[in-house]
Parts: C-alpha cells; sequence; structure tokens
C-alpha cells in the first residue's frame, strides 16, 4: 500500500520558488524588453530625422529595473543631435544641412572643424574674432518620441516583447530554483 501526504509548508515551499522566479523574470523580461524599445525608438527616430540609430541611441536613455523597484523606462533625455550627424556639408556660404525629408538649409557663417581631441562638428563664431566658437545642434529626439506613430510602434513592441521575454525567463528561472 503506497502512503502519500502533501503538507502546507510544502506547498508554500513551492509558491515560494514560483513567486521568486516570477519576480526574477519579470525584472529581466522589462529589462530586455527596455532594450528593444529603446532600438526600436531609435530605429523610428532616425529614420524620421535623417541620422544613424548609433546617435539617437545616446539621447535615449533606459533607467532599469530592480527587484526593489519592478518597472524600466526609456527616456528622452532632451539631449540634441549634433548638426554634422545631419550630412553637413561645407558651402561657400556656410554649412548645409538635411532634417529629416525637409529640404536643404544652410547656416550660413558656419564651417565644419575637427578639434585637437579629433571631434567633427559644425561650429559658429560668437563675434568677428576667430575665439570663442560654438558647436551647433539640430533637434532633441523627445519631440519625434512623443509623436503618436512612433508611440504605437513602440507600444507594439512592448506587448510583443515583453510576453516572450517573461515567459522565456520565467521557464529558465523555474529550473534554477
Amino acid at each position: 500500500m503506497a502512503d502519500l501526504s502533501i503538507s502546507a509548508t510544502s506547498i508554500r515551499r513551492g509558491l515560494a520558488k514560483v513567486e521568486r522566479a516570477s519576480q526574477r523574470a519579470q525584472v529581466t523580461a522589462f529589462n530586455r524588453t527596455a532594450t528593444a524599445v529603446q532600438r526600436a525608438a531609435a530605429r523610428e527616430i532616425g529614420q524620421e530625422i535623417g541620422v544613424v540609430q548609433r546617435e539617437v541611441v545616446k539621447t535615449l536613455a533606459i533607467r532599469r529595473a530592480t527587484s526593489s523597484k519592478p518597472d524600466a523606462q526609456v527616456v528622452a533625455t532632451g539631449k540634441r543631435i549634433p548638426l554634422i550627424q545631419f550630412r553637413a556639408r561645407q558651402t561657400r556660404l556656410g554649412v548645409s544641412y538635411r532634417i529629416g525629408r525637409r529640404g536643404a538649409k544652410t547656416l550660413q557663417g558656419g564651417f565644419l572643424a575637427r578639434l585637437k581631441s579629433g571631434h567633427r562638428g559644425v561650429f559658429m563664431r560668437r563675434g568677428k574674432k576667430r575665439l570663442p566658437i560654438d558647436e551647433r545642434y539640430g533637434p532633441s529626439a523627445v519631440l519625434i518620441f512623443t509623436r503618436k506613430k512612433v508611440q504605437a510602434v513602440l507600444r507594439s513592441v512592448i506587448a510583443e516583447r515583453f510576453a516572450k521575454e517573461f515567459a522565456h525567463h520565467f521557464r529558465f528561472f523555474s529550473k534554477a530554483s
């Protein structure tokens, strides 16, 4: 005769393992989803304003989830993208550049320069003298990040990616504990 018994402590212990695995999977899934959203946002914004994704990613910050604060955020910092990234070219009048699909604009009196540090940029003089000079910047990614079209794409990425990541990591952490 076989004897089978289940105690409340073993059930509680099993539920605690499931809860820990769920919490760890949630945090990991949030962070990986945030990274995917950052990439998707960089792709959308880059296409919209005509800049490579690498430059847009520099203006998007990720606030990662932790076990004590289980939510992740992708934030457009408001940092402006240097004008050199907008296909800037030196012309007789100054520097021409193109933001998005709009026609080329010219920054009269502007010039392209490489600093001693190796940094390239579009600069303008403050006055008549050679120095000081100031680097010029294009728009920030915040304006494009808040557009409905971009937000819709990001919501779809979140919905698709979080479910996939959570399921994968829940299986992983369930086996580990």
